[in-house]
């Protein structure tokens, strides 16, 4: 681009404009002092102090890229270009969406108010596992790519993104800068853009791990999008080289967890007076958090009270509707799926917090998760040990998904991998193994056929869930109360009890010991081990051919 100096003007005054590439050194230190003269002329002309420093600030964006250090440095020597250069520097630190809203709300927030909020937690699974397959500069680009897909998501539905940290993102909907809220039906409307911006999150994702030109298609701002290309073209040179594409389809596969509950909370300022965070606090925030650390992979994990609100306004019905849809369209498993299983209800017990219970739903988003899953798997059982250990990982978290495990076998048959059910079966069942024999009398093959017939890979899964909770009872670790009467009876009353508790609870953990240890140990060995098998008759069927075609 040739050198060019253009002037505007603006009531009579000149504004320096001009492109920046190709300048010598003498014309940038000429750009500075001619700006200096402008600003310092009119103190008090607000529009020209905006103009000028507007022009400047793009200046020194661009300066590191047109200039050597030596000049850099000479060039920020003085007291206008460090106090701007400054600005700039907060300028692209401020959370923009925060600043723009509390502008338009025309004052400033400075008392914590309270007041019913969404709050939702993202977190990327096993981020540092999927790191290690990139270099630090890929590793940015893939998440600033995603990270900026996510805000597009929620300005799309009127969140605002309250913090990052590291690979998890915490997100609010409701809070004082919140355009969007309906005062007549606040419950509802913080909800449902809650939960559909959530849903969107977890789609983002598909089109990421599968390079889908859907992830390109975002109605972005040019810095956006500029980010999205990168990540995109990233992930697709990954995904089409014919080196890498099964590794990263078996290995490299994006996948998140969201917790999110609704409830009153405190939205105020907190930290100190030269590091304000404008934040939210409350036991809503705390149990959203739980929810995200228990939340399914690809899926979310919303409270009870967050699931009634929806439920009562309709969101759950028309998000079934639309899932059953999609995947009846696709001819996938989850066509088949009940309202219960995309809704799950279940009681988590946080052990690391006094065995702390949350009443809990878990909610599918892909209406193609059990394609997905099985595309992986297909791809792992090329990866030798490693693969066959994966697929046990994807097995055990999968267990409760009566589609996914569905998916899972068919694939399995598919492939002639030939899980010894009555093996499972006995470990899990050994007394109604044993009876089955009996009923048989002693015929193993007979009770091979009927095990076969009658228990599905599932099927066996829930027989050790069912074992699993049997197993759940909680240790009371309580004192009864006992009224005082004479130290000898209230001590002989308290002494006979708490051994009684202790010879309880100490053949409750025999039996959990044994659980864990042998029974659900060897369910998963049983499955891996024939995993393996077949990747050795493989192998040994390919070497075989290599043989054959040097002959």
């Amino acid at each position: 681009m040739s050198k060019r100096i253009d002037w505007m003007n603006y009531k009579n005054r000149k504004i320096l404009l001009f492109d920046y590439e190709g300048l010598t050194n003498i014309e940038y230190l000429d750009y500075i002092k001619q700006l200096e003269v402008e600003i310092e002329k009119y103190p008090d002309d607000q529009l020209m102090q905006i103009a000028v420093r507007n022009n400047l600030n793009f200046f020194l964006e661009n300066l590191h890229e047109n200039v050597d250090e030596a000049l850099s440095k000479k060039i920020l020597n003085n007291e206008l270009t460090k106090a701007l250069f400054r600005k700039a520097v907060e300028e692209y630190y401020q959370p923009k969406q925060l600043v723009n809203a509390i502008y338009n709300l025309g004052k400033i927030p400075r008392d914590s108010t309270e007041n019913v909020i969404g709050v939702g937690f993202i977190d990327i699974a096993d981020y540092s596992f999927i790191s290690k397959f990139l270099s630090p500069k890929e590793n940015q680009t893939v998440l600033n790519g995603l990270y900026n897909a996510f805000n597009w998501v929620l300005k799309k539905y009127g969140g605002y993104l309250n913090k990052l940290e590291g690979d998890s993102m915490m997100i609010q909907f409701g809070c004082t800068i919140d355009q969007l809220v309906e005062d007549d039906n606040r419950l509802s409307s913080i909800a449902k853009r809650l939960f559909y911006a959530c849903v969107d999150m977890q789609k983002i994702c598909t089109f990421f791990n599968e390079a889908q030109e859907e992830f390109k298609k975002l109605e972005v701002d040019e810095l956006t999008k500029k980010s999205l290309d990168e990540a995109f073209s990233l992930i697709s040179a990954m995904r089409n080289n014919a080196d890498t594409a099964n590794p990263m389809n078996a290995l490299f596969q994006l996948r998140i967890r969201i917790g999110a509950n609704i409830g009153e909370v405190a939205i105020g300022n907190y930290g100190p007076d030269d590091a304000k965070q404008w934040d939210i606090i409350g036991v809503p925030v705390i149990k959203a958090k739980r929810m995200e650390a228990t939340a399914p992979i690809g899926g979310l994990r919303i409270s009870e009270e967050f699931y009634n609100i929806i439920k009562e306004c309709g969101v759950v019905d028309e998000y079934y509707q639309h899932i059953k849809a999609e995947a009846t369209k696709q001819d996938g498993y989850f066509k088949d799926i009940t309202l219960e299983e995309l809704f799950s209800f279940s009681e988590v017990i946080l052990k690391d917090k006094k065995n702390a219970k949350f009443r809990t739903y878990s909610v599918q988003v892909a209406a193609d998760l059990p394609e997905s899953l099985s595309a992986q798997i297909s791809s792992l059982l090329d990866r030798g040990e490693y693969g066959a250990e994966k697929i046990i990982s994807f097995i055990q978290y999968y267990r409760g998904n009566r589609l996914v495990c569905k998916a899972i076998e068919t694939l399995f048959n598919d492939y002639n991998i030939r899980i010894r059910k009555d093996k499972v079966f006995e470990v899990i069942l050994p007394k109604k193994y044993q009876d089955l024999l009996d009923e048989y009398e002693g015929d193993k093959k007979r009770a091979l056929a009927y095990i076969n017939h009658n228990y599905s890979l599932y099927a066996l899964l829930k027989s050790l869930g069912d074992y699993q909770d049997l197993l759940k009872k909680e240790e009371n670790n309580d004192d009864d109360y006992l009224e005082f009467t004479t130290y000898d009876e209230y001590m002989d009353t308290n002494t006979s009890q708490r051994l009684e508790r202790h010879k309880n609870m100490e053949k409750l953990r025999v039996q959990r010991t044994y659980f864990y240890d042998i029974v659900f140990t060897l369910v998963f060995e049983h499955i891996k081990a024939s995993i393996l098998e077949f990747q050795m008759k493989k192998e040994a069927e390919e070497v075989e051919l290599a043989l054959l075609l040097e002959e």
